[in-house]
């Protein structure tokens, strides 16, 4: 973080901004990605800063357009992707959860739920991905193995919105990817197959 002080009002106030894409929470990067639609190119650009920021979007509007560049420059970072770093596991407050990174074990439980969340979320992976981590990052047993995965867990999601982007984003990207490839366990489903066997014995019988 970079500590920028600006004039509000006649009033000195100290900012925090971020200069990295690893002090960009999951919540944050999510709101930064959704735009509403019809705004100026200057609303546009109070609307990034006020979702990297946390500044208040009255304090933004307030700000000489001098000092609101400098703010802008600070945060240049974002033309630059997402680094796609490579995490074993990582801590919210004194919790540690761990990445399954078996992915080709998934489970019926852990595919079904996937579906689910992706159908609450319309198919948003940015909007339904704090959900989806709850899948891949666990805690440990006593022995040192992963616990399953179970529905309960999704009541982490909330405070998963907190990790930052840049340490699971390559679990972002295996969501993506996932979902452009049927997974062989569940396609053709047993519903498909099911539709096909009846109207092969739809024919007329003589």
């Amino acid at each position: 973080m970079i500590d920028l002080n600006l004039k509000i009002d006649d009033e000195t106030v100290t900012f925090n901004i971020p200069d990295n894409w690893h002090e960009i929470t999951i919540d944050q990067y999510a709101k930064y990605n959704d735009m509403p639609t019809g705004l100026t190119s200057v609303q546009q650009n109070v609307h990034v800063v006020n979702c990297l920021t946390h500044i208040d979007s009255d304090c933004l509007y307030q700000m000489r357009i001098s000092d609101f560049a400098r703010v802008v420059e600070k945060l240049e970072f974002m033309v630059t992707p997402v680094p796609n770093t490579h995490v074993s596991a990582v801590t919210i407050g004194n919790e540690t959860y761990y990445v399954r990174d078996d992915f080709n074990q998934r489970t019926v439980g852990e595919i079904a739920s996937a579906e689910m969340i992706m159908k609450e979320h319309d198919g948003n992976y940015l909007d339904a991905f704090p959900e989806l981590l709850c899948i891949l990052l666990r805690t440990k047993k006593e022995n040192g193995k992963l616990k399953p995965f179970k529905l309960e867990d999704l009541d982490r999601a909330e405070s998963f919105k907190s990790i930052s982007i840049a340490d699971v984003n390559q679990l972002f990207v295996f969501f993506q990817n996932g979902a452009k490839k049927p997974t062989k366990t569940t396609k053709p489903s047993l519903a498909k197959r099911k539709k096909k066997a009846k109207k092969k014995g739809t024919g007329s019988q003589t």
